[in-house]
């Protein structure tokens, strides 16, 4: 068919809800990291500590590395809390 009536914008947004809809965030601790109802349960106080320390690891890593450094110096605007 030429035309069906979609929103090539709509499926692309589905496509991220049916992704969100795989996750739940909990405040329960002993929920981290463990399946339920089809969904990835995660405790936000640690995925939230786990990707700021990955964050800072990356950052870390890419001292050593010219390129990467000079890329992060002209595209990313960082500012530390004092």
């Amino acid at each position: 068919m030429l035309y069906q009536e979609q929103d090539p914008e709509a499926g692309r947004r589905r496509y991220v809800t049916d992704a969100l809809d795989r996750f739940q965030f909990t405040q329960v601790a002993e929920e981290h990291c463990m399946h339920k109802n089809r969904a990835l349960q995660l405790h936000a106080d640690r995925f939230c500590r786990d990707v700021a320390e990955g964050c800072e690891a990356w950052l870390k890593s890419t001292k050593n590395d010219a390129s990467k450094s000079a890329v992060l110096k002209r595209e990313l605007n960082m500012t530390m809390p004092l």
